[in-house]
């Protein structure tokens, strides 16, 4: 499975938890390492199968969510960028996201 690059993220803390925001500036076909992102953070499957579609080829805003954690995938003609809020720590996402993903130094 091709490791495409994140090329832009950002963190915030709050009370409750967390958000990262992770960005690709091309629209690519991240289909299946997106999936087995959010299958290694326990996201049930039928959760994700909202996001059964070629990431390439469509374009608007997605939602998907589990407990506490939530997850939108934003795709334009320019870029994906996918938000995690969840209450797990910075160590503990970044470390599953480069088991799909290439990260920036």
């Amino acid at each position: 499975m091709e490791k495409f690059k994140i090329e832009e993220m950002s963190s915030n803390d709050y009370e409750q938890g967390r958000i990262d925001r992770f960005s690709i500036y091309k629209r690519l076909d991240i289909h299946n390492q997106l999936i087995s992102f959010l299958r290694s953070l326990n996201f049930p499957d039928e959760k994700l199968e909202d996001l059964d579609f070629v990431t390439s080829e469509v374009e608007g805003y997605f939602f998907v969510f589990d407990r506490n954690k939530r997850f939108h995938l934003f795709v334009s003609e320019e870029e994906i960028t996918f938000v995690l809020d969840t209450n797990l720590s910075k160590e503990e996402i970044i470390s599953k996201l480069e088991n799909y993903f290439q990260i920036l130094e």
